[in-house]
């Protein structure tokens, strides 16, 4: 087995293997300067392997909840929202991630509000692997 970097002359194998693995999504843009790692395994000059890691963030909300009226809250984080959106787009950030604490998705209101500004809830479950 040899290990090697990714190569845009690689995208045909890979589409080919995405295409068998069937997992309902559309091949990634592998050449978006998002994607930092690519690293490709071949067994005889045959690419049988591939592992990608693509930038993204996790966001962080700090609010007070005695701070305000519910109305004032809510229109603090749909700017701060906004504002935050706007800078992860100039980065050129793919996406965002957040992980809502047990104790406010129980409730689904918080659920409900990010619904409202656009976030979904994946389908896919996470796992985190922790290098520090």
């Amino acid at each position: 087995m040899t290990l090697r970097a990714y190569r845009p002359e690689d995208l045909e194998t890979l589409k080919q293997l995405h295409g068998r693995l069937a997992h309902g999504y559309p091949v990634p843009d592998f050449d978006d300067p998002a994607f930092v790692v690519g690293v490709i395994s071949e067994e005889q000059g045959e690419l049988n392997a591939a592992a990608f890691l693509r930038l993204t963030a996790e966001a962080y909300l700090l609010m007070d909840p005695d701070a305000g009226t519910p109305s004032e809250r809510w229109q603090s984080l749909l700017r701060i929202h906004e504002t935050v959106k706007s800078e992860a787009n100039k980065i050129g950030l793919p996406d965002v991630n957040c992980w809502i604490p047990p104790d406010l998705e129980h409730g689904k209101r918080f659920a409900k509000r990010l619904e409202k500004l656009g976030w979904r809830q994946d389908k896919w479950v996470n796992y985190t692997y922790r290098l520090r």
